[in-house]
């Protein structure tokens, strides 16, 4: 075999923590720079992150990091630990660019363009993870455990709920 051939895969595993990686900084800039001082949430655990936030005044990327845990513990032991790797890499990095970026404050106090701005790069941050064959934590792998309990369900429609009762 060529040592392009056994290169590829470190390459391939490069390239997607790669992506992970912009993808989770990307979270974090939305969160810190539009969502989270503007008092905007988000769904899912993120979104329960900045309501105990407020409530705590613990820093919300501690409070990702922390809800996460459990669903972590869970998802390793139905998904096995290769699964769960690159999932606890973006929480852990997500967690920190968040707690880091703020100390900077918000790049607009207007809630409508917070809300906008920040939804799309978050959407982006978080397609940049799933295109990656990662995931965020928190609901996506509680929505893969009801997925092979409930094949029925649409994937969409599960987010769209578990979102919607999170804001």
């Amino acid at each position: 075999m060529s040592k392009k051939h056994k290169r590829a895969p470190l390459t391939r595993l490069l390239l997607r923590f790669l992506f992970i990686t912009i993808g989770a900084i990307l979270m974090a800039v939305s969160l810190e720079y539009f969502l989270v001082p503007n008092s905007v949430v988000d769904g899912g655990i993120t979104g329960i992150s900045i309501i105990l936030n407020r409530i705590t005044n613990i820093e919300t990327g501690t409070l990702i990091l922390l809800l996460n845990i459990p669903i972590l513990l869970l998802g390793t032991w139905r998904f096995g630990v290769r699964f769960i790797l690159s999932t606890l890499y973006c929480i852990a990095v997500t967690s920190w660019c968040t707690n880091v970026l703020a100390a900077y404050g918000p790049i607009t106090e207007d809630l409508v363009l917070a809300a906008v701005v920040g939804g799309a790069v978050l959407a982006t941050g978080v397609g940049l993870v799933f295109r990656a064959g990662g995931t965020t934590g928190g609901i996506d792998i509680i929505i893969k455990l009801l997925r092979i309990k409930m094949p029925h369900l649409k994937t969409g429609a599960l987010y769209l709920a578990m979102d919607a009762v999170v804001v």
